[in-house]
């Protein structure tokens, strides 16, 4: 499918659920025209990748997932300089970079040039 043939469907999907039922998103704060422009950025190929994974164990893969989305698409996880990733953090770093959506790691603090918040 073409990034505009999974947006209908996606559309269709987000018209007929109830309102709290969409991942926990209230459609409120996450609007449909916030979603296509994500979803456009990301391409068919990586917005398949994150529907796929979510698909497979949402549970599971909710935790873990980067804390920022940069436009032009960019998921990063912001972690303090004394603080180390989880495994599901990591998980999910591997997973994107696998699937060609580009990830990283931003240290944040005081100590941040140190060697061992660079190294992880």
């Amino acid at each position: 499918m073409d990034i505009e043939d999974i947006l209908n469907l996606m559309q269709e999907i987000w018209a007929s659920r109830p309102e709290g039922e969409q991942s926990g998103l209230s459609r409120d704060s996450v609007q449909w025209s916030d979603l296509c422009d994500v979803s456009r950025c990301l391409g068919a190929r990586s917005l398949s990748a994150l529907c796929r994974r979510f698909a497979q164990d949402y549970r599971y893969t909710t935790a873990g997932f980067p804390d920022l989305t940069l436009w032009n698409i960019r998921f990063v996880e912001v972690k303090s300089d004394t603080d180390k990733p989880s495994l599901k953090q990591i998980q999910w770093m591997h997973y994107l970079q696998q699937n060609g959506i580009d990830t990283e790691f931003c240290y944040v603090g005081v100590h941040t040039m140190r060697k061992k918040a660079r190294a992880q």
